[in-house]
């Protein structure tokens, strides 16, 4: 299979799953929007009527850009985990590189969160806090997120599928990780010695990005660079493993 056959065939599995995750839902990708709207809606509830926090400025938008930032993240890598298990049959029967399963997974939750991008812009623009480097700084975000999500992916379902506990470790990871990234409160506050630990989260610098494009507010390079070179080094050693794996999936799925 030549690379714009592959390519292709990454969109369309992409379109697909884009497609199955709101199959016979009434309400179809509006769900995409509902979802993330209403926990962004209690929790602005909770932090800025029960618990008083008015440091943030524009907080409900701010606790909605992380929050659907971080379901890009964490939908991308669950799904992706388990991508080539997921797709077994396929697996067996399809001579095509293993590589598409998770790739596609990754490329089906990006559309929907292409989607939620447009309503953070939009909120953004409501808020008049959007900047000229607004279009740069959300597609550095995108990208970088991105590389991150296939990076995990890829790593962690070419280990998935010789280790069925791996899908569970990873999701238990996600519940802990989400305290630990600044999606719900702003990392700035943070005593100095937590917020330079924060920094290698590689989250972290991904939300400055977006937060800076959305909101105004200064990046912190330092937690961009973290999150950058965390995805260049997910990539190199992903992409090899996967493949050096690749060839005994179909007797292990």
């Amino acid at each position: 299979m030549d690379p714009v056959q592959w390519l292709d065939l990454v969109r369309v599995l992409s379109v697909k799953n884009f497609r199955q995750r709101y199959l016979r839902s009434r309400l179809g990708v509006v769900w995409a929007l509902i979802q993330p709207l209403a926990q962004a809606a209690v929790l602005s509830f909770v932090f800025l009527k029960i618990f008083k926090v008015h440091k943030v400025p524009h907080y409900p938008l701010y606790v909605l850009s992380g929050i659907m930032s971080w379901q890009f993240f964490q939908q991308s890598v669950v799904g992706g985990t388990s991508a080539v298990v997921d797709n077994s049959g396929l697996v067996r029967k399809v001579a095509v590189p293993k590589i598409t399963f998770p790739l596609s997974v990754v490329g089906g939750v990006l559309l929907v969160f292409v989607l939620q991008l447009v309503v953070l812009v939009a909120g953004a623009g409501v808020t008049g806090t959007l900047v000229t480097t607004t279009p740069l700084l959300l597609a550095l975000s995108v990208v970088v997120e991105l590389a991150l999500a296939v990076g995990f992916s890829v790593l962690l379902c070419s280990l998935h599928v010789s280790f069925r506990d791996i899908r569970f470790l990873v999701e238990s990871t996600f519940v802990m990780a989400f305290y630990l990234t600044p999606v719900i409160y702003d990392p700035s506050r943070l005593p100095p010695t937590y917020r330079s630990v924060m920094r290698w989260n590689p989250m972290d610098g991904v939300l400055s990005l977006e937060r800076a494009a959305l909101l105004a507010r200064s990046v912190d390079w330092a937690a961009v660079g973290v999150s950058g070179a965390a995805a260049l080094l997910l990539l190199a050693v992903g992409i090899p493993v996967f493949r050096r794996r690749a060839g005994d999936f179909a007797d292990q799925v």
